[in-house]
């Protein structure tokens, strides 16, 4: 190889170099929980709940023997890959009479260092029996926090997306799928997802039964933004330009 084309391998290596030192990887995780709850009635206000959360896989049930009623509720995650997320929800409420409700959900708070693609796919599937006074309902949404506090303190958020399901007399017991794609900005994110089975004051007719399931995968992917060139790369690039410049001069 002569000098000429040693110079052109080397300034092109200082460009590679400055360029993948200056990307990073651009989701990180700051906060992620996966919760399982379940609650019976008993008399009046008193409950019998049970709970689980920050686990990667949570089952709970509450049961009451008389009058007969059991609530389940189960949820899953996995974010070990911080560029491909999914898990499942789902809840069961059984009763003869009583107010009970199950709830499964998972939440993700993640900061965004430089533009990604995502892409949202959800699957949900809401149930009751009879129409139409227990609830089930399903809801997963994205937001963004501006930092900027409202009047009462709490961050602003901004919307990205949202997707919900609810049973009712003409939907019911019928998997809806949502899908959501775009892209995201640096900045600090906020993202939920849960199912939830409840009889929502059923017990004053009788007995009753809601259901609630989700599952969801979220995807991300980096945008390349190779086209424009970090200040060290630029300055190699510069270097090694001037380079090639001078050792022409000198064979010439």
């Amino acid at each position: 190889m002569t000098r000429f084309h040693w110079t052109v391998a080397a300034a092109a290596g200082m460009v590679l170099i400055g360029t993948a030192s200056a990307r990073a990887d651009p989701i990180t995780i700051t906060r992620n929980s996966t919760a399982a709850v379940a609650e019976v009635g008993t008399n009046g206000s008193e409950r019998s709940a049970t709970q689980q959360i920050n686990v990667p896989a949570s089952t709970v049930t509450a049961m009451r023997a008389s009058p007969p009623a059991i609530a389940t509720a189960t949820a899953t995650s996995n974010f070990t890959d911080a560029m491909h997320w999914f898990g499942t929800g789902t809840t069961m409420a059984l009763w003869t009479s009583q107010a009970m409700s199950s709830i499964a959900g998972v939440q993700a708070e993640f900061i965004v260092s430089s533009p990604v693609n995502y892409a949202f796919d959800a699957t949900f599937l809401s149930t009751i029996t009879p129409c139409c006074r227990p609830s089930a309902f399903s809801i997963g949404l994205l937001d963004l926090d501006t930092g900027f506090p409202d009047e009462s303190g709490d961050p602003i958020l901004v919307r990205v997306f949202q997707a919900e399901d609810l049973a009712t007399a003409t939907h019911n017991g019928v998997a809806t799928r949502h899908m959501f794609t775009g892209r995201l900005m640096r900045g600090l994110y906020d993202f939920g997802i849960s199912s939830s089975g409840s009889s929502s004051g059923a017990f004053f007719f009788g007995p009753g039964s809601a259901n609630g399931d989700f599952n969801f995968k979220l995807d991300f992917t980096p945008v390349d933004v190779a086209a424009t060139p970090e200040p060290t790369s630029l300055l190699l690039l510069g270097s090694g330009l001037a380079a090639l410049v001078g050792r022409r001069r000198v064979n010439t």
